[in-house]
């Protein structure tokens, strides 16, 4: 029984998490956390009529069995949908296709996006503070900006991409996350 609170609890608060994160695409993908947590609730279910009727190894067969179905709908069903939600695979090929040698990706607080790297095979300078990205932005050479809608806004209010920002040009936008490509040409301005 403690199991099946424990259980019960996790898939509440994961869902509840998911909900309140991301509002308007958990009622829309939320639907992929309902195979897993069937599957779970009918084997425990199962469990506990086997104990109940003393049949205990296979009580413990179903439990097993019940896990490796649960993670394999969690691998097959949830894990695939949450994927093609993620931004940065999307992003990270547009900024493969358009790479060169020389080139450089700054990444501006996005330290949970490590993919970038996976992805675009290439290092990416992480940056957290707007006076590090002018530099990074206004030195020599081209460089892909990745940043979110919301920093792009505040960076460019508070001039950290020089008085000169339509010197970036966007490459892709994905899920509230730009990629801009400097080419590298001309100054910053003051």
């Amino acid at each position: 029984m403690l199991l099946v609170v424990l259980l019960g609890g996790l898939f509440w608060g994961v869902g509840g998490y998911l909900a309140h994160l991301y509002p308007e695409r958990f009622h829309a993908f939320g639907h992929v956390l309902a195979a897993p947590a069937a599957v779970l609730a009918v084997g425990v279910a199962l469990v506990v009529a086997l104990v109940a009727f003393r049949a205990r190894p296979a009580a413990l067969g179903a439990l097993c069995a019940t896990m490796a179905v649960t993670w394999f709908c969690v691998l097959t069903w949830t894990l695939p949908v949450v994927e093609a939600e993620k931004p940065m695979r999307p992003l990270a090929l547009a900024i493969r296709a358009d790479l060169r040698p020389g080139d450089r990706i700054v990444g501006y607080r996005l330290d949970i996006y490590s993919s970038l790297i996976y992805y675009t095979d290439h290092h990416v300078d992480w940056i957290n503070d707007p006076a590090d990205l002018r530099r990074a932005v206004c030195a020599p050479g081209r460089v892909f900006v990745v940043i979110t809608q919301h920093d792009r806004a505040e960076v460019e209010r508070a001039g950290a991409f020089g008085t000169r920002p339509a010197d970036l040009r966007p490459i892709a936008e994905r899920g509230g996350v730009d990629v801009l490509l400097r080419a590298g040409s001309g100054a910053c301005g003051p």
